[in-house]
């Protein structure tokens, strides 16, 4: 038999915080590339994730980073960019990636990927173009063909 946990109201909140706080980095970040004129697309779970709420907003589920597909020509003024809107720039594995804080966890960041070009070097297949997006009223995202 298994024991019955029990959580009070708070733990609701903790979830909904943390929800918002990942909404607030993608706001933060296309705000940040918007006012510096650079071409942007919302990809991976939150590109899946703005699709998905146009056909059942009750099957939307949440990721705690937040990826960004940009063409590599732009990637030093984006680092500016996203530098001056308070991000802390961190390279992992050849991932570049901007996080909250120095010692963020590297899940919960802005990760950077370039239109065109392998995320990895084991990809079988590169990142979408960036002529793969569609212009929301809020952001641009990867259309579902291109996800």
């Amino acid at each position: 038999m298994s024991d019955v946990v029990s959580f009070d109201d708070s733990i609701l909140d903790r979830m909904v915080l943390a929800v918002e706080l990942v909404h607030k980095r993608r706001r933060r970040s296309t705000t940040a590339l918007e006012q510096a004129g650079i071409r942007y697309a919302i990809a991976g779970g939150h590109a899946v994730a703005a699709w998905v709420s146009t056909i059942d907003e009750g099957a939307v589920r949440n990721t705690p980073d937040v990826d960004i597909l940009i063409e590599r020509s732009s990637f030093d003024d984006a680092k500016a960019a996203l530098q001056l809107a308070g991000f802390h720039y961190r390279s992992v594995d050849g991932v570049a990636m901007f996080l909250d804080e120095p010692n963020s966890r590297e899940r919960s960041a802005v990760h950077i990927a370039f239109a065109n070009e392998n995320i990895r070097d084991n990809h079988q297949l590169p990142a979408p173009s960036l002529q793969d997006s569609m212009d929301g009223s809020e952001l641009s995202i990867l259309t579902p063909s291109s996800a």
